[in-house]
């Protein structure tokens, strides 16, 4: 046989070679994926419902809404039915809510919430003021299903986020997780995590934990806190914290990781917190209340009061806070001083309803070149400040909140007056810095408020605006003369009124 025979009879052997593996090849992947893409995807669809059926109390669902978890995490309760209804339940809200889910195939194994829902869509339907919303999601790519655990990701956030089956009914383990949010007021924690001694800070507002140098969202549970993922120090993987509130300390209940315990020191807003307070405030309607609060930590504990319209009392570790109905007509204030060891502080308590303690007569005092004036003026229950300017009766509409709270916006039309020579002009508001140099132009957006507060000495109600625009305090409210009604450079006319200083008194 030559040499050229041979060669051509060896590449005959080896393609038949070839071919034979080929078809031993193909044949394996046939026995691999006996059926096609769409039937095994449906068979994990079905998977996933039946899972999800599976669990006669429900899911936990903890949730993360925008890419970078900036909110912190919240607890849903979600019990699945065979029908496409979804029952959702949340942290913090009383009522459920009935809405519909369904599984699909898009792009992945996906769980939608496609029926609108107040609770399952709360962080992703958009407004005039975030037209994307908070970034949240309500469809959910399936990453992988277990019997306890189901792991999926934001379509939209990415976020990776997990459902718990739950053991106990949802109202039950959602009270448990309230009281535990109620119980979290630390400051801080410290403690040995693996080889590092290490300090953690909080954000409690936006449920944040500061770690071993990373900052990471948090969610409650029904025993303590669980991060939003793993995070390492000192060589140990630390997620999930059981809150021992009696001994104030954080332990680690993560594998290779239980020996990890942080001792933890209050908030300075522990007290505050419990009382309800926002910004120093605590802000109550005229009907009265009566409510508890469970305070763990007591030690130095002590409070006076001004106003006698509102009592505090300590009973065991519980202070009960009782305030009487308003029918004096005017808005109600009082305080509160605090000392709690170390921390100390003041709680301001406002009583209010908008229309029958805010609505009414007032008169209207400012400064103008140098020379007090008052006018007459009052607040209307359609919510606007109507002024007696001379012979002329300006309005300017009035931003309203919790019930007691005024204030006013730039660049708002307050009605017409008349020059001297009989033309009409167009009057606008618009705010200067205290130097007189800095205006808001002919610009919207900038506000000028102050808390309606009621004086037991004096017997009256008053309220001093105050306010901010760019980084200039405002010094002065000025009512503008434009030639037409739009507030233009080139309808430009004058000033027409400067005022400094304004406040409101009541009359009685």
């Amino acid at each position: 046989m030559t040499i050229m025979k041979r060669f051509k009879f060896l590449i005959c052997v080896m393609l038949a070679v070839s071919a034979g593996l080929f078809q031993s090849c193909l044949k394996d992947q046939e026995d691999i994926f006996d059926k096609s893409s769409s039937n095994r995807m449906d068979d994990y669809l079905v998977l996933a419902k039946t899972t999800l059926l599976s669990s006669e109390q429900g899911w936990v669902f903890e949730y993360y809404p925008h890419e970078n978890q900036i909110y912190g995490g919240f607890v849903y309760t979600l019990k699945f039915n065979n029908d496409g209804t979804v029952v959702a339940r949340k942290e913090g809200v009383e009522n459920a809510e009935t809405s519909g889910y369904s599984l699909k195939s898009d792009d992945g194994p996906v769980l939608s919430f496609d029926t609108y829902s107040d609770l399952l869509h709360e962080y992703s339907t958009p407004s005039s003021k975030e037209y994307q919303a908070k970034h949240g999601d309500f469809e959910f790519v399936i990453d992988s299903i277990g019997q306890d655990v189901i792991k999926v990701h934001g379509k939209r956030g990415m976020n990776i986020l997990y459902l718990y089956r739950l053991t106990e009914s949802p109202e039950s383990y959602l009270d448990k997780v309230k009281e535990q949010a109620a119980l979290f007021w630390y400051d801080h924690t410290e403690g040995n995590i693996g080889t590092e001694q290490d300090r953690q800070t909080y954000d409690l507002a936006s449920r944040q934990i500061k770690i071993g140098g990373n900052e990471v969202a948090y969610v409650f549970t029904d025993k303590g806190i669980r991060l939003y993922k793993s995070v390492t120090v000192g060589g140990k993987n630390v997620r999930t914290f059981d809150n021992d509130d009696a001994s104030m300390e954080l332990k680690c209940t993560d594998e290779g990781a239980s020996d990890v315990v942080l001792k933890g020191t209050l908030s300075p807003e522990y007290f505050p917190g419990l009382l309800g307070s926002k910004d120093g405030y605590i802000i109550t309607g005229d009907e009265g209340i009566s409510k508890f609060m469970i305070m763990s930590h007591l030690k130095e504990f002590s409070i006076s009061k001004q106003g006698d319209w509102f009592t505090l009392e300590q009973e065991g570790n519980k202070v009960k806070m009782t305030v009487t109905p308003n029918n004096t007509g005017h808005v109600r204030t009082g305080k509160i001083d605090y000392a709690l060891g170390d921390a100390k502080g003041t709680v301001n308590l406002v009583q209010s309803n908008f229309e029958k303690d805010v609505v009414g007569d007032y008169e209207l005092h400012y400064t103008s070149g140098g020379e007090e004036y008052i006018a007459d003026a009052w607040i209307a229950a359609d919510k606007k400040l109507y002024i007696m300017m001379d012979k002329d009766t300006l309005y300017i509409p009035l931003g309203v909140y919790d019930e007691s709270y005024i204030e006013m916006e730039s660049g708002q039309f307050m009605g017409t007056t008349k020059s001297e020579s009989g033309n009409t002009l167009y009057l606008y508001d618009l705010f200067l810095d205290e130097s007189g140099n800095y205006w808001t132009g002919y610009n919207p957006g900038n506000y000028y408020g102050g808390q309606m507060v009621y004086d037991e000495k004096t017997a009256k109600q008053t309220c001093t605006f105050a306010g901010t625009f760019s980084k200039y305090t405002v010094g002065f409210f000025s009512i503008c003369a434009f030639k037409s009604k739009n507030m233009s450079a080139a309808n430009w006319y004058d000033y027409w009124w400067t005022l400094t200083h304004p406040y409101l008194v009541k009359k009685n």
